[in-house]
Order: C-alpha cells, then sequence, then structure tokens
C-alpha cells in the first residue's frame, strides 16, 4: 500500500520484486471513492491479481467510510465490464451504462458503482 492521504491509497502487486499490477483510489465526494487505475500486466492477467488488489481497495474505502466505489470505463477498456460485474459492480444507467445478460456493454463507455456494506 502506497498512502497518499487518509482518504487516498494506491496499492502495487509485485512477484520477485517486479510491480505486475496496481490500483489507486481517491476520493470522489458526496461519500464515493474513485477507483483511478486498475491494471495488470497481461502476462500476469487470469492469476486473481487485480480481483485481490480491488478488494484491498474495497476494503479501505470501507474502513475510511466511504458509501460505494465507482469506475469509468472509456471505449478502450470495456472488456473489463463483465470482470466488474463478477466483483459487484453494476452500471450506472444514468451514465448511459448497462451490461447484457451475455455481459456485452452496450455504451462506448460508461460508470460503473458498487455500494459498500457498512457492517
Amino acid at each position: 500500500m502506497i498512502p497518499l492521504s487518509s482518504t487516498e491509497q494506491s496499492w502495487i502487486a509485485d512477484i520477485n520484486g517486479c510491480a505486475v499490477g496496481c490500483v489507486s483510489l481517491g476520493d470522489a465526494g458526496a461519500g464515493s471513492a474513485d477507483l483511478r487505475l486498475v491494471a495488470v500486466e497481461s502476462e500476469y492477467r487470469g492469476l486473481g491479481l487485480g480481483r485481490r488488489l480491488v478488494h484491498e481497495a474495497l476494503a479501505f474505502a470501507r474502513r475510511t467510510g466511504y458509501q460505494e466505489v465507482q469506475i469509468g470505463l472509456d471505449g478502450g477498456s470495456l472488456g473489463s465490464a463483465p470482470w466488474l460485474t463478477s466483483l459487484g459492480f453494476v452500471p450506472d444507467p444514468s451514465a448511459g451504462s448497462s451490461v447484457s445478460t451475455t455481459g456485452a456493454v452496450h455504451a462506448s463507455g460508461g460508470l460503473f458503482r458498487i455500494t459498500l456494506a457498512t457492517c
């Protein structure tokens, strides 16, 4: 974990001393946090590193008192939508996002949110 402030953090996954993945979480205001970056080097995908990084960020968000976490996807990262929904994120229709039952995203980008449990 790399502390940025009491409400913003970054995490780096390393294997044998080499950074292979990262996630950053920052304040979005009004009780929300943004996942600003989720990345895993292609040769290390499928090992659960991204999932673990996001779980760490969500746990920090809960401890910090955030009520929800959001992440925006642009056209180049829409392939991540099914993965995000598997983590509990849902598309925000007010931002023009929707996901079909097959996992296809129907937008040129979109906003995904997860509400954090308070217990």
